[in-house]
Formats: C-alpha cells, structure tokens, sequence
C-alpha cells in the first residue's frame, strides 16, 4: 500500500506540474497522510493514516461563527471539514510474546472527526490561522490495529507482531483540539523566508496537552494557505524548505498511561516533551506534496532513546 501510494503521489504531481501555482486554497482540498517509523522497526509511534477534506471558503459570518469565534483577530473566511484516521503504537521488541513491562504498550487509535478552520488576519496584518477539530474514536482491539499490523507483517515477511493479546482495552475517545497558527514574511515574494509561531490546546481522555513552537521556512512560491482571496503568484512551480520545533506540555496519554477506566499495562511519561521537523514540499496549483521528518524527545522514563518518523502528504485542491 506504501507503494501504491508513493506511485499515486508522483502521478497526480508530475500531471499537474503545468498548471500555474497558485495558492488555491479558497477551493476545497483532500489530503492523504502516511506516516511511519523512520527506522521501520515497529516501535513507539509506529505507523499512522489519515484522509482530510476541508471545504471550499466560506465567508458570511452567522450563527455558525459565533459559535467559535476568532478570538482576537479578523477572520472573515471560513471552512468545514471531516477526517479520518489511524494510529498504532508498539513496544521495541515486538516478536515477545509476554508483556514488556518497561516497554510502552499496544495501543491502536481509530478514530473520525470534524474541522472548523478560521482565516484572517492580526492588527498587525500577518496571516492567522485558528484549525477546531472534535474527534470520537476508540482505542484497544476494536481499532483493529493488531490485525492490520500482523496482516501486513505476514504478507510482506516482516517479523510477526506476537504481544498484541497485552494491548490496551477497548475505549471510547472524545478529543477537542484547538490550533493558531500565524505568518510573517521575513523576507522576499517569490523567493521568500518566512516565519510560523503556533499555539495549541489538546483536550479529552485520549490526550491532554498545551503546546507552542515555530516553523521557519524558505523557497521559491511558497503557498500563502493563510490568505484571504486568489492567486499572488505568478509561477508553473514551487518548492520549499521548512524546520520548525515544537514542545508540549502532557497532563494525560493514554498510550502511555493506559486505560483511564481499567486497569492496564502503562509506563511513567515524561510531562514535557520536544518535537523537532524538517521537510521539503513541492507545489503546483491543483497539487502539494510533502516530505516530513520528525523526531521526539524521550516520550518515557524507560526509554532509551528519542523516537522519530517519517511523514508523506498529499495535497489536492480542486
């Protein structure tokens, strides 16, 4: 299926490559997320998926708006959307049969969601963001992560998965996120070098955290996802570069600190954590696709060492 979908992301950029780079994103948009463990040995955060739709822009302010309002800054462009995702957590050594108890458990985490995104600007006129997602899964065998993760360790070779039986017990989860996200442009228009601070707020019993960072990021047409109206640039093509850091504050992890309403197998988390990326994305009008790596401090106390990921993003607006 990686395979499949590295084909599909080539296909669908190189087609578009024609098409004038514009922003684009007044449309609506579907990305398709892939993500997984940067050395493929199955451990820690070890493979996710997700699908996102957001809507074209909307712009009449009503009930609907004053429901979230944009609290501080202008924004009078607006979107709804929905997602889907996937998550699979592991131990290191997965052929163990017998539960790792200084090991982080089994976990999955499936789970469905809705999007309201705010778009607008500060007094200051920099672009601001502000992203409510509400999202309701369940975590433990009814994610079906064990069967997706044997299955696909089966057909293709890999070691068998052998200590799904200690996983997490089936859970409902409802989580409320909230993100702000704002732009300033350091330097240049078509070659430009800009500056993302970001803030956020995670919610319910799944995870609760707050967290802040930065993105800088530096290229040829970048995107202004942050704007307000059409096209400002006038290219066939984009490319980027972007590194950025973020650290949070973790009140609760469920896959790390088990069950909230049984007992389970859990681990001693660490209450801060840092997160640092880097990337490279690549842009035409229609399509965006990028590359992310990510890398994480020690989640917890038994850990040996900081975890990292790799992630693929494909973008189309139409």
């Amino acid at each position: 299926m990686r395979a499949q979908l590295a084909v599909l992301a080539t296909v669908l950029f190189f087609s578009a490559a024609s098409s004038r780079a514009d922003d684009g994103w007044e449309r609506a948009s579907l990305t398709l997320t892939e993500e997984n463990d940067t050395s493929l040995s199955d451990r820690n955060y070890t493979q996710g998926a997700k699908l996102q739709f957001l809507s074209r822009d909307y712009t009449f302010s009503g009930w609907f708006n004053a429901l979230a309002p944009s609290l501080g800054y202008d924004a009078p462009n607006w979107k709804w959307g929905l997602e889907a995702g996937h998550q699979i957590f592991t131990p290191e050594k997965i052929t163990e049969h017998k539960l790792i108890r200084d090991d982080r458990p089994y976990a999955g985490w499936l789970y469905g969601g809705l999007i309201f995104q705010q778009r607008g600007t500060n007094a200051r006129g920099a672009g601001v963001m502000g992203t409510y997602r509400l999202r309701a899964g369940v975590v433990g065998p009814n994610s079906q992560a064990d069967h997706s993760q044997v299955s696909w360790h089966r057909t293709f070779g890999f070691d068998e998965p052998n200590g799904w039986r200690n996983q997490l017990h089936n859970e409902l989860g409802v989580q409320f996120l909230y993100d702000r996200r704002q732009r300033y442009v350091l330097c240049g228009e078509v070659w430009s070098v800009q500056f993302l601070p970001e803030a956020g707020v995670e919610l319910g019993n799944i995870r609760i955290d707050v967290h802040g960072g930065g993105m800088l990021r530096a290229g040829y047409n970048i995107p202004n996802e942050f704007g307000l109206g059409g096209s400002t640039h006038d290219a066939d093509f984009g490319c980027h570069l972007f590194a950025g850091v973020t650290g949070y504050a973790v009140a609760l992890d469920v896959f790390l600190d088990g069950n909230n309403f049984r007992e389970s197998h859990s681990v001693d988390k660490h209450e801060l954590v840092g997160e640092a990326r880097v990337g490279l994305a690549f842009t035409t009008r229609h399509v965006e696709f990028t590359a992310t790596h990510v890398r994480r401090s020690h989640e917890f106390e038994q850990a040996n060492e900081s975890t990292g990921f790799t992630s693929l993003a494909l973008t189309v607006k139409f």
